[in-house]
C-alpha cells in the first residue's frame, strides 16, 4: 500500500555536507574552509589534500535526516488510506471500482518564461501543504515578497509595484501574490532565478526550523554528488582537527596515498615542499598540502617517538569512509560513523554502509572483544538509521513521528540483529545530530547500552527532499520526533549522556593508539559493567519469515532493472529486505498490533528496490509475499481487525488505469502524502506495489502501468507459489 515518502534525517541539510559522506567537516581544500550547521554551502570546486574533521556543535538549522523511514523500508501494510472490515473475500468488491475518484489531472506546465514564479508556488504549496505543523500564508508570502523586492531593486528592477493583499487564504493569497510578481520581475533581464531564490531562501527561513532548507540549483547538485557517495576529493587522504600547530594527523584513510606512504595517526606535520609549518595558520597548511592529482608533495613527518623522516605522496581522488573500525589494546572493538548513508546505497568501496558494518563486526568477533563502542561525535545524521540499529537492538521503539494530520508513527529496527552481542557504549558530542540522536537515545530508553560524552545537539526532525523548477531543491520537515519515554519532542532537547566527560585534546600517543579521553572512558565504563547495558538475545526468527537470502531468490527475478523504470538518474543501490516482524510493523500506530496482523495475515516476507536519484527515489517498488491469498488480499485492501490502530487517511483510491492479476488498486496520496502515487495488485499470495514520489499533482500512471507490464512480464517467466 502507499508507504511511506522518501525521508531523511539529517542535521545539516541546508548546509551541504551534513548529509553528505563525511558529513560536517572541516576540508583542507582549496574552496572551502569549513561546511558547518548554520553556514551556507560551499559552492565553489573541491580540490583538497587533507580532510579534518570538526566536532563543533551546530546551531538550529535544518534537517530531516533523522526520523521517519523511507518509501522502501515500508512493507505492502504500512498505507495511509481507507480501510475495510475484516471478512472481505479476496476478490475486489464491485463498488470500489464503481465508487472510485478519477485519477487527478496534471497542472499544464508553466511557461518557461515563468520558471522563477514556478518556483516559489510550488515552494509555497509544498511548505502549506506538508510541513509538520499549519502554516501561514500571509506570513510565509510577507517574507517572500519583500525578499524579492529588495532583490529586485538591488538589480535595478521596478521599485514601485505594489506588495500584494494578502489574506491568509492559501489560494487567494498565492493568486494576489503571484500578480503582483510578474509585474515587479517584468522589467528583469535573464529568468529572474535570483529574485526567485532569494524569495524562497527567507520563505523558509521565516520558519526557523532546522530540517527544512531551500537549496539553489548548484547547492542541489553538490548535495545529490555528495549523498550519492560522488563527494570524492583530491587529496592524500589524512584527517587533521587542529586549527593550530601542532598539525597532528588524526586519521589516515584506508587505500589512501597517504596510508601507502606509511603515514600514520599521531604522525605531526613538521613541514612539506620544504615550507616550514611549525608555526603556520591553518590555511597556510591547507594550502601547502593542496595540489591537483598527480602531484607529488614532500613531507616532513615527526612520529609520537622516534627521529622525523621524510616521505614524498602522490595526490589522488581519496575517498573517506562513512565507517571505520578497530581494535583497540583493552580488547574493545571501536566503530566510527560519519554519517548515516541510505542502506541500498553501494559506496565506492562496493559495499553498503550495512555490509561495512557486518565485516567490521565479524573482524572484530574473531578479534574476540568483549565490547563495542559506537562512535556517533560530530554525527550530523542521515538515512535509514533503523536499518543501522538493527545489528544492536532487538525490539522496541526507536522513535515516534507524527505529521501535520496527527497520525503517528513508530519507528522499530528493521533488519536482522548481529548473531553475537557485546555490552554497548555510544559517544557523543555536540555534533551529534538527527539519527544519530535516534539511535543514541534508543541505546538509552531501551537499556541497550551507556551513552559516553557530551550533549547532544538537539536537531530532529524528519524532512523529505522535493525537486523544484529551475534545477532548486526544497526538503520540507515532514514529521515531528518524539522520544518514545515521554513523548515529547527530540529536537530542542538534546541527549544526556550517562557519563559526562568533556573531549580533550590527543596527544600524539593516543592518537597512535586510536583513542582519546572519551574512548577511554567508555571502555572503562563498558569493563566495569552497567545495569542499563542489557544485551540482548538473538531472537527466533518468526516461523513464516523467510531469510533475506529466500527472499532474493524468490522474488528477485520478479524487480524491474532500471532500463524498465523513467528516471532519469540511476545510483548503484542493492535491494531491501523486509524480513522480520519488526520490519513489517515499523511505521505504523502500534508496533504491537502490528507485528499480530503480520502473523495474522501470514506474512513471510517483501523485496524491496528504489530507483532515481539516491536522495528521492522516483519509483519504489516492493514484492511481499503471504503464506496464502486471503492474508495477501486484506494487506493489499486494507482490512483491519476491530480495534486495530489506523492513521488518518492520506490517500484517495482512484479509477484503476489497468487491471493486473487477481485484483488491482490504485491510490493517490493527500494532504502530507501529496505527490505519491500507488499502483497496488497481487497474484495469489504476492503482491506487487509500485509506488511514484513526486510533487503534488505529479499523477504518472501511464508510466506506471507500462512498469507494471514490465512486471507482469517477469512473473509470466518466474512464477511464484
Amino acid at each position: 500500500m502507499l508507504g511511506r515518502r522518501h525521508i531523511a534525517l539529517c542535521a545539516v541539510v541546508a548546509m551541504l555536507g551534513a548529509c553528505s559522506p563525511g558529513g560536517a567537516a572541516v576540508s583542507a581544500t582549496s574552496s572551502t574552509s569549513a561546511v558547518t550547521t548554520s553556514a551556507p554551502p560551499a559552492t565553489s570546486p573541491a580540490t583538497a589534500t587533507a580532510v579534518s574533521r570538526a566536532a563543533s556543535e551546530p546551531t538550529p538549522t535544518t534537517a530531516r535526516t533523522t526520523s521517519s523511514t523511507s518509501s522502501a523500508s515500508a512493507p505492502v501494510t504500512t498505507s495511509r488510506s481507507s480501510s475495510t472490515a475484516v471478512g472481505t473475500t479476496p476478490t475486489v468488491p464491485a463498488a470500489t471500482a464503481a465508487t472510485a475518484t478519477p485519477a487527478p489531472v496534471p497542472p499544464s506546465p508553466t511557461p518557461a518564461a515563468d520558471q522563477s514564479l514556478a518556483l516559489l508556488q510550488d515552494s509555497f504549496s509544498l511548505l502549506t501543504e506538508k510541513f509538520f505543523k499549519p502554516l501561514n500564508s500571509k506570513d510565509l508570502l510577507s517574507v517572500a515578497w519583500q525578499a524579492a523586492a529588495n532583490e529586485t531593486r538591488s538589480e535595478g528592477g521596478h521599485t514601485d509595484v505594489a506588495a500584494p493583499k494578502l489574506s491568509g487564504d492559501p489560494a487567494a493569497d498565492l493568486a494576489a501574490f503571484s500578480q503582483q510578481y510578474l509585474q515587479l520581475v517584468a522589467g528583469l533581464p535573464g529568468n529572474h532565478s535570483q529574485v526567485a531564490f532569494r524569495a524562497a531562501q527567507q520563505m523558509v527561513g521565516s520558519l526557523h526550523e532546522q530540517h527544512t532548507y531551500f537549496l539553489t540549483p548548484s547547492e542541489a547538485q553538490q548535495f545529490t554528488q555528495q549523498s550519492s557517495g560522488q563527494s570524492n576529493f583530491v587529496g592524500i587522504g589524512v584527517t587533521i582537527n587542529a586549527i593550530a600547530p601542532p598539525f597532528l594527523i588524526t586519521d589516515v584513510f584506508p587505500n589512501s596515498p597517504a596510508e601507502k606512504a606509511g603515514i600514520h595517526a599521531g604522525d605531526e606535520i613538521v613541514s612539506a615542499n620544504g615550507k616550514v609549518l611549525t608555526a603556520a595558520t591553518r590555511d597556510q597548511l591547507t594550502a601547502a598540502l593542496a595540489g591537483p592529482v598527480g602531484s607529488t608533495v614532500t613531507i616532513d613527518l615527526k612520529p609520537p617517538s622516534g627521529s622525523t623522516r621524510e616521505v614524498t605522496v602522490a595526490r589522488q581522488e581519496v575517498y573517506e569512509p562513512l565507517l571505520e573500525s578497530r581494535v583497540l589494546a583493552d580488547h574493545m572493538c571501536y566503530l566510527q560513523l560519519h554519517s548515516f548513508p541510505f542502506a541500498d546505497q553501494v559506496l565506492p568501496d562496493g559495499k553498503t554502509v550495512l555490509q561495512e558494518l557486518d565485516a567490521d563486526l565479524t573482524t572484530c568477533q574473531q578479534a574476540a572483544v568483549t565490547g563495542w563502542i559506537l562512535d556517533l561525535r560530530g554525527d550530523p545524521g542521515g538515512a535509514d538509521v533503523e536499518r543501522f540499529a538493527s545489528r544492536f537492538i532487538a525490539d522496541g521503539v526507536l522513535s515516534t513521528s507524527r505529521d501535520r494530520l496527527g497520525a503517528t508513527y513508530e519507528m522499530a529496527p528493521t533488519g536482522q540483529l548481529f548473531p553475537q552481542q557485546l555490552p554497548l557504549a555510544v559517544l557523543i558530542d555536540g555534533g551529534s545530530a538527527s539519527s544519530s540522536e535516534i539511535l543514541a537515545s534508543a541505546v538509552q530508553d531501551l537499556h541497550r547500552g551507556i551513552i559516553v560524552g557530551t550533549h547532544s545537539a538537539g536537531i530532529v526532525n524528519g524532512t523529505e527532499l522535493m525537486p523544484l523548477p529551475m534545477g532548486a531543491m526544497l526538503g520540507v520537515a515532514v514529521e515531528q520526533l518524539l522520544r518514545d519515554t515521554n513523548g515529547g519532542p527530540l529536537d530542542g532537547h538534546p541527549v544526556v549522556p550517562d557519563v559526562t566527560i568533556s573531549a580533550q585534546p590527543p596527544t600524539a600517543e593516543q592518537l597512535a593508539a586510536g583513542t582519546d579521553n572519551q574512548i577511554t572512558r567508555a571502555a572503562q565504563a563498558l569493563a566495569a559493567g552497567n545495569a542499563k547495558n542489557v544485551v540482548p538475545a538473538v531472537p527466533t526468527p518468526a516461523p513464516l519469515m523467510l531469510t533475506d537470502q529466500a527472499l532474493e531468490r524468490e522474488l528477485g527475478p520478479l524487480l524491474p532493472d532500471n532500463s524498465a523504470v523513467p528516471t532519469t538518474t540511476t545510483t548503484k543501490r542493492v535491494d531491501l529486505t523486509i524480513d522480520t516482524l519488526d520490519g513489517y510493523a515499523s511505521e505504523n500506530p502500534s508496533l504491537g498490533q502490528a507485528k499480530a496482523r503480520a502473523i495474522r495475515l501470514g506474512f513471510r516476507g517483501e523485496l524491496i528496490r528504489r530507483y532515481g536519484p539516491v536522495d528521492s527515489p522516483d519509483y519504489t517498488v516492493g514484492i511481499g509475499l503471504y503464506s496464502n491469498a486471503t492474508g495477501a488480499h486484506d494487506d493489499l485492501a486494507q482490512v483491519y481487525a476491530p480495534g486495530e490502530l489506523q492513521n488518518p487517511t492520506e490517500t484517495i483510491t482512484v479509477v484503476t488505469p489497468a487491471t493486473f492479476g487477481d485484483e488491482t488498486v490504485a491510490r493517490v496520496g493527500t494532504g502530507p502524502n501529496a505527490g505519491s502515487s500507488e499502483l497496488t495488485w497481487r497474484h495469489g499470495a504476492v503482491v506487487f506495489d509500485l509506488q511514484f514520489n513526486g510533487n503534488p499533482g505529479d499523477v504518472p500512471f501511464a508510466k506506471m502501468v507500462a512498469v507494471a507490464k514490465a512486471m507482469e512480464a517477469l512473473y509470466k517467466d518466474h512464477p511464484v507459489s
